[in-house]
């Protein structure tokens, strides 16, 4: 599948509320990880990305591609 998000700071859910990160701090929102994965990898050659895919096996991660197209 592909993925489209406004930006990386915000995630829209299926029911179309917000989950962002608001620069106003006095509404007391709190900041969560968006649509930003929390673990990446700069793979700039094929031994990178098998290494990333080694590592992810070894702790059971889903692998997501995502290039600058």
């Amino acid at each position: 599948g592909s993925m489209q998000a406004v930006n990386f700071e915000t995630f829209i859910f299926s029911n179309g509320s917000i989950n962002a990160c608001y620069l106003n701090t006095t509404l007391n929102v709190p900041c969560e990880q968006g649509s930003v994965t929390p673990v990446g990898v700069d793979a700039r050659n094929v031994k990178d990305v098998q290494a990333a895919i080694a590592f992810a096996q070894v702790w059971n991660l889903r692998v997501v591609v995502k290039n600058t197209g």
